[in-house]
């Protein structure tokens, strides 16, 4: 079983706890064998590591779930996020965010995601049974 590592904010780290958000979107680099989501399947073990404001790993803070599904979107970046949160469900995705435009910004100004959505595409990846 293939593992994968995701850094998260501690605060969307809190809304993974607390069973609020169920899905993680994340742009793909093919490049990276740690960002080449066209690789991560069903079954798979991803891992979330909480960061502070400087991005420093909090040693306590973990989860492990098992991925339920990796569903990918592709095409102009903003359409790709746009159906992404049409499919999946936007407070699945970002339980604090109110509308789909508003969803939109905030993936299109994450550094390098514009790009990387139009040339790799985006993917919602579903978590399931959580491991630990």
């Amino acid at each position: 079983m293939r593992e994968w590592r995701m850094k998260l904010p501690i605060g969307e780290f809190k809304l993974i706890k607390l069973g609020l958000k169920k899905i993680e979107g994340r742009a793909a680099l093919d490049s990276d064998v740690n960002k080449k989501f066209s690789e991560m399947e069903k079954g798979n073990l991803l891992i979330f590591e909480a960061v502070d404001e400087n991005k420093k790993i909090l040693d306590e803070e973990t989860l492990a779930f098992e991925v339920l599904f990796n569903n990918c979107y592709k095409g102009n970046s903003e359409d790709a996020i746009r159906e992404m949160f049409e499919k999946e469900g936007l407070k699945k995705l970002l339980p604090n965010c109110d509308s789909i435009e508003e969803g939109v910004k905030i993936y299109m100004g994450f550094p390098g995601y514009p790009k990387r959505i139009s040339e790799f595409g985006i993917y919602a990846i579903g978590l399931g049974k959580q491991i630990k």
